[in-house]
C-alpha cells in the first residue's frame, strides 16, 4: 500500500512546519512580540495560508480537503505545541457544519471560519457523560413567538475563553426530532461562562445556559440530522487529536535521543547504557505502531462503511492515547530532573499528551466502545447468516 503524499500535501505540511518553526521555538519559549500585541496574530496568518479552510467547502472559500490534509496540519501543530483553537473550530465545528443539508444556514459561518473572522467552539461535554462525548441533556424548547430557548450545562468547552460563538448540541422538543445544533454568541443573554486553565494551556470554559433565546435560524440542523453532525464532529476531532499526538510523540523521541547522546554520566554518554537503549526502542515501537494505526484510521474515512469508521476511530483513540502517555512518561524519566522543568519542551509535551488522552473520550472509554461495536457487528453478522440459512432451508423444502 502506498502511503506517500501528493505534491500538494507535501507543500501543505512544509508550509505548516516552516511557519511553526519560526513562531513557536522548540524550547517552548514565549511567542514573538507581534503575537503578544495581537492575540489573533497567528489565527489571521492561518487564514491567509488557507489552513482554516481545509475542511470548508470550496464554494464557501475553503479547499474541501479530507481528514488526511487536516491531519497533516494537526501533526505539525502537535510537534511544535501550538495551542490555537484549530481543533475545536477548524476541525470539530467545521466537520459538523459540513453535515448540514441546508448550506444557506452555514455559509456565513464557513466564510467567517475560513477568513479567520469567527472562532466557533463546539460545546458538547456535559456532566454525567462518563466519557461519552455524544451524551446530550441540554434541552431546547420552542417559544410562542418563534425560535427556541436553551437550558442546560456544558462542563468543558475547549478554547471557550477565546471563542466568538458556540455550537450547542441540544435535545429538541419532540423525541422524534432528536438532537439539534444551535449557534449562540459568547455574550448571549442567559449564557453564563466560567473560564479556567487546562493542563496543556489551551483554556476551556464551563457554560450554564438559563433560558438562552435563539432565533429560528439559529437551529442549523433538521430532524435526525443533529446526531449525525455531532458524530462527524467528534470523529474528525479524534482524527485531529491522534494526529497531534503523533507529532508530539515524534518530537519527544527525537529530543530524548539527542539528550541521551550528549548527557554524560560515569564517564560516558547515557546513550551507551543498554537499559536506556531498550527504553528508547520501546518508545520508537509505540510511535511507529501508532502511526500505522493512524494510517488505518485515515483509510476508514475513505470508505462509506460508517460502522467500520466508528470502530477505527475508537480503536485509534484508545491505542494512540495510551501510546502517547507511554512515550511522554518515558521521555520525562529519561531526562531525569530536566524532564520536570515546567518550561522545558519535554514537560510541556507530557502535559499536552495527558490532555490529549482524555479529550473526546479517554482510552478506557474507547477500548470499551470498540469492543461493544465489534460485538454488535458480530451479532448482526450472525443474525444475517441465520436468516440466510433459514431462507435456504425453506427454499430447499
Amino acid at each position: 500500500m502506498d502511503f506517500s503524499l501528493s505534491e500538494e500535501q507535501e507543500a501543505l505540511r512544509a508550509s505548516v512546519r516552516r511557519y511553526a518553526e519560526s513562531s513557536w521555538p522548540r524550547s517552548g519559549a514565549a511567542a514573538p512580540v507581534d503575537a503578544a500585541a495581537d492575540p489573533r496574530h497567528h489565527w489571521k496568518k492561518f487564514a491567509e495560508l488557507g489552513w482554516l479552510g481545509v475542511l470548508v467547502p470550496e464554494d464557501a472559500g475553503g479547499i474541501a480537503g479530507s481528514a488526511l490534509e487536516m491531519g497533516l496540519v494537526q501533526e505539525e501543530f502537535g510537534r511544535f505545541l501550538v495551542s490555537e483553537p484549530y481543533l475545536t473550530c477548524a476541525v470539530a465545528s467545521t466537520a459538523a457544519l459540513c453535515q448540514v443539508t441546508n448550506k444557506e444556514r452555514c455559509v456565513h459561518l464557513f466564510q467567517g471560519i475560513a477568513a479567520g473572522d469567527v472562532v466557533l467552539a463546539l460545546a458538547h461535554c456535559e456532566r454525567g457523560a462518563y466519557g461519552d462525548p455524544q451524551f446530550v441533556r441540554t434541552r431546547a424548547t420552542r417559544r410562542l413567538g418563534g425560535g427556541f430557548v436553551l437550558n442546560g450545562h456544558k462542563s468543558f468547552v475547549l478554547c471557550g475563553p477565546v471563542a466568538d460563538q458556540y455550537l450547542i448540541p441540544a435535545q429538541l422538543p419532540s423525541p422524534r426530532e432528536g438532537i439539534g445544533l444551535f449557534v449562540i454568541d459568547r455574550d448571549a443573554p442567559g449564557c453564563h461562562r466560567r473560564d479556567f486553565q487546562t493542563l496543556d494551556g489551551r483554556g476551556a470554559s464551563e457554560l450554564l445556559l438559563e433560558d438562552v433565546p435563539v432565533a429560528a435560524e439559529g437551529l442549523l440542523t433538521t430532524a435526525d440530522e443533529g446526531a449525525q453532525a455531532l458524530r462527524a464532529a467528534i470523529e474528525y476531532a479524534i482524527v485531529g487529536v491522534c494526529a497531534e499526538a503523533l507529532g508530539a510523540m515524534d518530537h519527544v523521541v527525537q529530543v530524548t535521543a539527542e539528550y541521551l547522546k550528549t548527557r554524560r554520566a560515569y564517564g560516558t554518554t547515557l546513550s551507551t547504557f543498554q537499559a536506556l537503549q531498550h527504553r528508547m526502542a520501546d518508545m520508537l515501537v509505540e510511535l511507529e505502531m501508532s502511526r500505522s494505526i493512524f494510517y488505518r484510521l485515515l483509510g476508514a474515512f475513505s470508505r462509506p462503511d460508517a460502522g467500520a469508521r466508528s470502530r477505527a476511530v475508537s480503536g485509534a483513540k484508545a491505542f494512540i492515547g495510551a501510546s502517547a502517555l507511554f512515550v511522554g512518561t518515558n521521555g520525562v524519566q529519561l531526562h531525569g530532573g530536566m524532564g520536570m522543568v515546567a518550561d522545558y519542551v519535554i514537560g510541556r509535551h507530557f502535559k499536552q499528551m495527558t490532555a490529549l488522552e482524555s479529550l473526546f473520550g479517554s482510552s478506557d472509554f474507547h477500548w470499551k466502545r470498540c469492543a461493544m461495536l465489534s460485538f454488535s457487528q458480530g451479532t448482526e453478522a450472525s443474525q444475517r447468516q441465520d436468516r440466510q440459512a433459514a431462507l435456504a432451508a425453506g427454499h430447499g423444502n
